[in-house]
Parts: C-alpha cells; structure tokens; sequence
C-alpha cells in the first residue's frame, strides 16, 4: 500500500514554498479562490483572538487557543510517525463503533456487510477483523481523496492563509466533540483529534451517536460505498 503520509508530508514541506508566492491564491478557479480567502480570514480572526491573552477575564479563550495550535503540530506529528493516518482514524472508529455491541450483534453486522455489491466478502470478515478489514477498505479510496484535500487544504498562499487551516481543524473537533464524545476522546488520546478534519467530509454521513445496530450497519454500507 502506498504511504499515504508521506505524500501529505511532501505536500507540507512544499508548501514553505508556496507561502512565498501570493500569487498563487488565485490559479484556481472562482471557489478555490473563495475558499482560500475564507482561509486567510479565518487565520486573521484567530490571530487577533490571541489579544484577549492580556485580558484575565478571556484566560480561558486564550488557553483554548494554544491548546489548539499545540495539538495540531501533535497531529502533524502523528501524520509523520504513522504509516497510514487515515487508516489508523476510520480503524479507531470501526472499534469504537463495534465496541456497543455482543459477538451476535458482530455476527449481523458481518452477514449484513457480505451481501453482493459490497466490497468484502464473507471469507474476508470474521469478528476479530472485522474492524481492521473494514478500515482498510474503506481507507483505500479515502486515503487518496484525503491526500487531496489535505494538500488543498495546505495550499495556503499566506502565513493567514496557513493558520486558517488550523482554525478549520479546530471547529471540525468541536463538532466532533459534540456529536460523539467518546470518540473525540479516542482521537484526543491518539494525538489526532484536530485532524479529524481530513475524514469528517465523508463520515458527515453517518449517525452520531454510534450504539444502534441497525443505523451502525446503515453506516457501515455508505463508508464501503465512498471508498
């Protein structure tokens, strides 16, 4: 399988570069544009957010922040020292997700999964890999999509433009954080909670929270389907 991090760690050192030339902002076509400069607003705002440090009433809104911008370089880090990130993300969550329910709960799950059209088959899944054989599916084709928008996402013409995307990372884990608790935890163990972002395009379709067997099979059949 092709390290996938590394094409995304390239793309990082690439775009040292790319911060140079602000005339790149505006190759890309009218939404690139839009989207690249919501970027550098994005950095701006958060930039000047930094201002409530010498407030003591907005300690905590200044704490957040550093906290953030901490974990982000964390998960940068976790992008270098993993072979494969985002197979890493989707396999914590299948666990997560398998973790709810019995080995008779498993056993539908994997008769459900098997039927003609999926991308497995029955010899393939058995309850001790199934969250592993899932994952790498899946993975597969969301590796490479998320390769894409992480570099898109990278290509920020401006330090602003940079910062932003820690913004967005930022907001992804909030919502995240909402949605499913538990797994946010998970992640914020891993190091990898504020790269959450790179996966939450796709997995915007499936239910939060995780513990109902007949939506978590639902879901289950839309990520095989995105791969």
């Amino acid at each position: 399988m092709q390290n996938y991090n590394q094409v995304i760690v390239d793309s990082l050192s690439a775009e040292k570069t790319l911060a140079l030339k602000l005339d790149k902002a505006f190759n890309g076509v009218g939404k690139d544009v839009d989207k690249q400069l919501g970027r550098i607003q994005d950095g701006a705002i958060r930039l000047t957010w930094y201002s409530s440090c010498i407030f003591d009433n907005y300690q905590n809104v200044c704490s957040k922040l550093k906290d953030e911008d901490v974990r982000f370089m964390l998960g940068v880090y976790q992008l270098i020292k993993r072979h494969d990130l985002i197979l890493d993300m989707v396999q914590l969550y299948i666990e997560h997700r398998m973790s709810y329910f019995s080995e008779q709960d498993i056993a539908k799950i994997i008769r459900a999964l098997t039927y003609t059209g999926n991308k497995i088959s029955a010899s393939q899944l058995t309850n001790r890999s199934l969250a592993y054989t899932i994952s790498r599916t899946i993975s597969r084709g969301l590796s490479m999509f998320q390769v894409i928008t992480f570099k898109t996402s990278l290509t920020a013409s401006t330090l602003l433009g940079a910062y932003g995307v820690i913004q967005e990372a930022s907001e992804s884990a909030d919502r995240l954080l909402i949605m499913d608790t538990r797994y946010y935890a998970i992640l914020r163990h891993e190091g990898l909670e504020m790269m959450y972002f790179l996966i939450e395009p796709v997995f915007k379709r499936v239910s939060f929270p995780s513990s109902n067997l007949n939506n978590t099979i639902k879901d289950l059949k839309e990520l095989l389907r995105s791969s």
